[in-house]
């Protein structure tokens, strides 16, 4: 019997089962809560019998990887791929969003899962970007990154409820897409120190793969090994969960990094200036992420959420019109360069301005963008636009909507965060 059929067969009998107890047995006092509690008894038959398959956590290896169809046995094809996004950034950094505290139960995660995915659902939200690796940890079973303080209370922890599995199940039955938002080259938060890390934690056993900025600490872009490490988690999570798309933020280049990586740039340098070197660091990164995610599956969508501007037009020609911090001189991200090479699937720049700002006026950055992948991206590239939920007025935000809906590169828009959900 395959182990599809197997799962199908051990489903149905367990609703045939509930059903017959429900008529015959007992009545319920409260249908959504028996209808939340079947559901995790489902999802709970279904990992348990996928114990007997689950693979170890492979190398970056791809070569058997076609063999092993029932790898994640609750996989479930792209749902989106090609359609308009309508996403919910969920952070899990500062337990801002999910979870909500640290060391919360398995009932109490579940709980709240559930929650985010009912609440999306109402808000005709269908993808949930989670932050799964805030600060070289995991919020989900890993063998190359610890487990997060902000899931497990103390990194490194035993995960006992796979929140990333259930939110997968979860949503993917709402008909919900779940991307996995990743923070590539953060190490800790301002409020952490190196203390906080596991002893399992690369940057513990790697103290010369990072450097300090801004009173946290980073990955040096400039060593080949940070790059395999980032690399090989982003596989890794993909082999191993059934994820829809991976998309990192912001966080490249500290601004405040001096000349940590003064080493690396008279190593690897090769003649390009100091601040083109980061920028190739970076270029790499994400190159290596892009090939890392098709390796695994050409439908799992990866992307990158750059800062709103790219450059100002006073600085170069090509920039846009505004006067704000420019993420390819500030902090070596050169978003534009990911777009011409190909190596993204969506880019969702964070415009947190409204249209009447003086700085970013939200319609030129907006129509910026959508001409900058058009002329660099094609069809290729779609154009994802975060906007400011959290701050912005309701009818800004519905504003904003609309405009960017008649974008000629419009892939869809994502709400930062969920807290703005009703």
């Amino acid at each position: 019997m395959k182990f599809s059929s197997l799962i199908i067969s051990v489903i149905s009998s367990a609703l045939t089962f509930l059903l017959c107890f429900l008529i015959f047995g007992g009545q319920a006092s409260n249908a959504s809560d028996d209808s939340q509690s079947s559901l995790r008894a489902e999802y709970n038959i279904a990992v348990e019998s996928a114990e007997f398959v689950k693979s170890e956590p492979p190398v970056k290896d791809t070569s058997g990887y076609d063999s092993c169809d029932d790898s994640s046995v609750l996989e479930i094809p792209p749902i989106n791929k090609g359609e308009e996004i309508r996403a919910v950034w969920v952070a899990s950094v500062y337990n801002l969003n999910l979870p909500s505290e640290r060391g919360l139960s398995a009932e109490e995660l579940a709980s709240e899962v559930d929650e985010l995915v009912e609440s999306s659902r109402k808000n005709n939200i269908n993808t949930i970007i989670f932050q799964v690796r805030p600060a070289s940890d995991a919020l989900y079973r890993s063998e190359i990154f610890p487990s997060s303080h902000f899931l497990t209370g103390r990194q490194g922890e035993e995960i006992e409820f796979d929140i990333l599995d259930y939110l997968l199940y979860k949503a993917h039955k709402s008909d919900i897409s779940v991307f996995a938002w990743i923070n590539p080259y953060r190490v800790t938060t301002a409020s952490m120190t190196l203390s906080d890390l596991s002893e399992d934690n690369p940057a513990k056993k790697h103290p010369d793969w990072i450097y300090s900025s801004g009173g946290a600490y980073y990955y040096n872009p400039g060593i080949p090994e940070v790059t395999e490490l980032i690399a090989d988690g982003v596989y890794e999570l993909c082999y191993n969960y059934g994820v829809d798309g991976v998309i990192f933020d912001d966080y490249f280049y500290a601004e405040e990094i001096g000349l940590s990586d003064y080493d690396e740039y008279e190593r690897y340098g090769g003649g390009l200036s100091l601040a083109d070197y980061r920028r190739e660091c970076v270029n790499t990164l994400v190159k290596s992420c892009y090939e890392s995610v098709k390796s695994v599956s050409e439908d799992i969508i990866f992307g990158v959420s750059p800062r709103g501007v790219w450059r100002n037009k006073s600085e170069d020609p090509d920039g846009s019109d505004t006067l704000g911090g420019a993420a390819y001189d500030e902090i070596y991200c050169d978003s534009v360069a990911f777009i011409k090479g190909g190596y993204i699937d969506i880019i969702s720049p964070q415009i947190y301005w409204p249209f009447s700002s003086g700085v970013c006026p939200f319609g030129v950055l907006s129509d910026w963008w959508a001409d900058t992948v058009r002329e660099y991206g094609g069809d290729k590239v779609k154009l994802v636009i975060s906007l400011a939920a959290y701050s912005l007025s309701e009818s800004e935000i519905d504003t904003q909507k609309k405009h960017v809906k008649n974008l000629y590169s419009y892939g869809g828009y994502a709400l930062y965060n969920a807290s703005s959900l009703d």
